[in-house]
């Protein structure tokens, strides 16, 4: 880990986001104040909140770095004796599920009904958005039907080749082995398991130099747990910012094709990026079932008396 990303994580922990939460709390303010993983989280929900409120209530943030982390903050208003009132938090489901994690009952945490974050703004109507919001484009425009086939072909290959790594790490995790998600590049592999002949083994130990784990499984475990994930729908496996990298990777690669062609070009209003992708989607989604039930159980809307 370098300096900087231990100067990023000390930034993103429990006792960081409590300490500015002690600062910023003000007693009987009628401010929100929510506790989240990362940067994503903080746009998804701070959006959805602060759109629920309205202009009048401010919405105060804080980033704790991991699931644990945000774990650890709502156990500290217990341990401290302060009240939740007007305090939320929300973590991803990640693995949990398939590893026989139970989720908290705590009332006022949301965890995500798939994987992570991603998967609310993620949806099937994201190259459309791009399209008129990003590249200024005409919806009308014929070429957007042939690109929304070739990312949704294209996506269909990306979940396959990485079923087995997925499959993988769930086996890790389950051994008791903690492999390094984020340390891993789902474009890499991508390419690397393409339509070569190698082995599962020697899949394998590509995938344990990605990730910084030494976990051996038997080809057995492997296609059992592989077998399972075919079943299910791809949000409840695959991590959410695997498959941003993905479809980040896709859109570039339309944006060169589209540039080549005779026809109108794109304006790249917004560079195409992590935060740029988060920010323009996340406020064209439609209704969030889950987390907007959430919302109003907890009195999270206008003309509430908890607001």
């Amino acid at each position: 880990m370098t300096s900087l990303e231990i100067a990023v994580q000390a930034k993103r922990s429990a006792a960081s986001a409590w300490m500015q939460y002690v600062q910023e709390h003000v007693a009987k303010s009628r401010d929100w104040f929510l506790f989240v993983e990362g940067d994503n989280d903080s746009l998804v929900y701070g959006q959805r909140v602060h759109g629920l409120l309205g202009e009048e209530k401010l919405v105060h943030t804080y980033l704790c770095g991991r699931k644990r982390d945000v774990h650890e903050v709502r156990n500290k208003f217990a341990t401290e004796g302060r009240t939740c009132v007007h305090s939320l938090f929300f973590t991803d489901a990640d693995h949990d599920a398939l590893l026989g994690i139970p989720a908290p009952a705590m009332d006022d945490l949301f965890q995500t009904q798939h994987y992570s974050v991603e998967y609310y703004y993620l949806t099937d109507a994201l190259l459309s958005a791009i399209w008129q919001y990003c590249w200024r484009l005409q919806p009308q425009d014929a070429r957007l039907a042939k690109y929304e086939a070739q990312l949704r072909n294209r996506s269909q290959v990306f979940f396959r080749r990485m079923l087995i790594v997925v499959a993988w790490l769930i086996c890790a995790r389950r051994a008791g082995f903690r492999p390094m998600y984020n340390n891993l590049n789902p474009m890499s592999l991508f390419s690397r398991f393409g339509d070569s002949i190698e082995t599962l083994a020697h899949r394998m130990s590509v995938i344990r130099a990605h990730v910084n784990c030494e976990f051996q499984c038997s080809i057995r475990d492997l296609l059992v747990e592989t077998r399972k994930l075919r079943q299910m729908s791809y949000k409840s496996w695959l991590p959410g910012q695997y498959y941003q990298s993905f479809i980040l990777d896709a859109l570039r690669s339309i944006v060169s094709d589209l540039r080549a062609g005779p026809e109108p070009h794109p304006t790249l209003a917004i560079p195409l990026s992590v935060d740029a992708l988060g920010s323009l989607l996340v406020g064209r989604v439609g209704p969030l079932a889950d987390l907007d039930g959430f919302l109003a159980r907890i009195n999270c809307r206008p003309g509430t008396s908890h607001c």
